[in-house]
C-alpha cells in the first residue's frame, strides 16, 4: 500500500511540473507576441506618418504651381494651346520645389465632359497630355520605399479641366 502511495504521489509531481512547464512556456510565448506586435506597431505608425507629410508636400507643391500661374504660363499658350515641349520647363520647376533627398514622378491629364442642360457634368475621357516622362526617377530605378500621392483638379481660363497628379517617394 505504502509503494502504491509514493507511486501516486511521484506521478501527480511529475504531472504539476508538467503544467507548470506549459504555463511558463505559454507566457513567454504571449510576451513574445505582445513585444513583437508592439515594434511592428510603431513601424507602421512611423510609416503613416511619413506618407501623410509626403502627401502634404506633394499637395504643397501642386497647390504653388497652381497659385503661382505655373501651370497657366508654362503649359498653355496665351490662345490657350498646348505649347510645345513644355515638360523640360515643368520638370526643371518641380525639381527645385521637391527637397533634394526626393523622388518624385509628375503627370497632367486633360479631362473633356460633356454637359445636359438640368443635369450634371459627365467626364467622357481622360488624356495624358505629358508626352515626355516629368520625373527624377531613372528609366531602370524603381522605388519600392513608402509612395504619396496628391491629385488637384484645375481649370484654366479656356475651359480646359486637367488633373495634376504627382507622386513623391523618400528613399
Amino acid at each position: 500500500m505504502e509503494v502504491w502511495r509514493v507511486l501516486k504521489l511521484s506521478l501527480n509531481n511529475r504531472g504539476q511540473a508538467k503544467v507548470i512547464e506549459a504555463t511558463i512556456a505559454s507566457l513567454i510565448v504571449i510576451g513574445a507576441v505582445a513585444v513583437g506586435s508592439a515594434m511592428v506597431k510603431d513601424i507602421s505608425i512611423l510609416s503613416l506618418k511619413q506618407k501623410e507629410n509626403n502627401e502634404r508636400l506633394a499637395y504643397d507643391i501642386l497647390t504653388t504651381l497652381i497659385r503661382g500661374n505655373v501651370v497657366e504660363d508654362i503649359i498653355f499658350q496665351p490662345n490657350g494651346n498646348l505649347r510645345n515641349s513644355w515638360e523640360e520647363q515643368m520638370n526643371v520647376i518641380i525639381s527645385s520645389l521637391v527637397p533634394p533627398n526626393f523622388f518624385y514622378n509628375f503627370s497632367v491629364y486633360n479631362y473633356t465632359y460633356s454637359v445636359t442642360p438640368g443635369e450634371v457634368l459627365s467626364i467622357t475621357r481622360e488624356v495624358q497630355l505629358n508626352k515626355v516622362k516629368i520625373s527624377n526617377i531613372g528609366g531602370s530605378s524603381s522605388v519600392t520605399n513608402i509612395v504619396s500621392s496628391a491629385d488637384v483638379i484645375y481649370t484654366n481660363r479656356k475651359l480646359w479641366v486637367i488633373e495634376l497628379h504627382l507622386e513623391v517617394y523618400q528613399p
